[in-house]
């Protein structure tokens, strides 16, 4: 437990160094949370209904997308992955170090844009505030291990960033939180359904549970958890 809880923090430091990660957990989400809301606020006012959630979305798929593979794929492909088999550290704490970091670092974003988005742009504030908070949990913990997917099986780092907006632009495009998903080609339709971003939307604007809004996510995160285990038993292997 004790070695766990020392490479979390580690972990911690070590994104809040890394200029990149910082980027893509604070920067850009934070950035697009004030650009893209004061865009769609004025220009589409009737958005301002969903613009925390399409915000929060937005910030989600940044980091996880875009911040958790590199993290992560640096920590499997440089002198750290050495320092765990030394050490005699198991390799998979460095995953779970990686997502609880990554995890809080997203979390403190959508704390500040939950409570910034109703005051900087006179949006609506969440009603069910319970439900809210448990669709954002499983959507951000779904997101992560998406990334930690990526992380993991990508060894290139140029082609780890292809791979990563692979994810990341139809998370953004096909989702619905750009534009009514309904007047996308049905193959588009169909290939957002296939992605976090689209059912953490869903069932973060929704005011009442709905399980087909909840189900799609425990399955994205019940195939993340089966890749990322079968991955880290054959980085053992090598």
């Amino acid at each position: 437990m004790e070695v766990l809880t020392y490479s979390i923090i580690l972990q911690w430091k070590r994104n809040l160094r890394n200029k990149n990660v910082l980027l893509v957990y604070y920067i850009i989400p934070l950035g697009f949370w004030a650009f893209m809301g004061a865009i769609f606020s004025s220009v589409n006012p009737d958005m301002k209904s969903i613009l925390m959630e399409v915000l929060t979305v937005i910030a989600v798929s940044t980091g996880s997308l875009l911040g958790v593979p590199v993290s992560l794929s640096e920590a499997y492909t440089s002198d750290i992955k050495k320092a765990y088999i030394a050490g005699n550290i198991k390799l998979w704490i460095g995953v779970i170090s990686n997502f609880i970091s990554a995890f809080l670092h997203l979390s403190i974003v959508c704390v500040i844009i939950y409570f910034l988005t109703p005051v900087t742009f006179h949006t609506e504030a969440v009603e069910n505030v319970l439900l809210y908070v448990i669709s954002l949990f499983l959507f951000l913990i779904t997101s992560i291990s998406v990334g930690c997917v990526i992380g993991l099986y990508v060894k290139d780092q140029g082609k780890l960033t292809i791979y990563s907006q692979i994810v990341y632009m139809p998370s953004l495009m096909l989702s619905g939180i750009m534009f009514d998903a309904a007047i996308l080609p049905k193959a588009f339709v169909l290939a957002g359904r296939l992605l976090p971003a689209t059912w953490g939307f869903e069932a973060m604007k929704s005011e009442t549970l709905h399980l087909i809004n909840i189900f799609p996510l425990f399955i994205i995160l019940g195939i993340a958890i089966l890749l990322i285990v079968l991955r880290l038993i054959r980085i053992m292997k090598e």
